[in-house]
């Protein structure tokens, strides 16, 4: 698959399983705050061949299997893999593979992850108080956008 395609390809799975995140630690010992970016997309087992090649085509970020768990209501989730880019190189090469290609309620999250991405890219995940500022206010902006909303509808599904 050519580029272009796979990039395509990449976003349409990406709307439907992707999760862009932003993490805030604070180191107490001096009490500095850094946030980072993530980006993860994680599968059942049996669809990791579809992880492995996007790993092996990108050529960033990780792989890593979970176990199956029970679940709140008692059920069990399958065993499963997930993609992770975590670096800021990772994730600004993220950001330029998928730019204006998201379509879902994803491209919303993806916008404000992509600001979160040049910002730290560009000032520092910890460094500058406006930098600190907007980063907390793309965190609850992501944290918002990620809620569930019944789709009130005319259609029957």
């Amino acid at each position: 698959m050519d580029e272009n395609n796979f990039s395509h390809w990449l976003a349409g799975l990406v709307d439907g399983e992707g999760s862009f995140q932003l993490h805030l630690s604070t180191d107490n010992r001096n009490n500095v705050s850094r946030y980072r970016t993530a980006f993860k997309l994680g599968l059942r087992s049996d669809d990791g061949l579809t992880l492995l090649y996007i790993y092996e085509t990108l050529k960033i970020g990780r792989l890593y299997q979970f176990a199956s768990k029970v679940n709140q209501g008692g059920s069990v989730s399958k065993p499963g893999i997930v993609f992770e880019v975590g670096n800021k190189a990772d994730c600004t090469r993220l950001v330029n593979i998928l730019e204006g290609k998201l379509h879902s309620k994803k491209a919303s999250e993806f916008i404000i992850w992509a600001e979160a991405v040049r910002l730290i890219n560009q000032y520092g995940a910890g460094q500058r108080s406006f930098v600190l500022n907007r980063l907390g206010q793309i965190k609850e902006e992501l944290h918002y956008l990620k809620r569930f909303d019944e789709v009130k509808s005319e259609y029957s599904f």
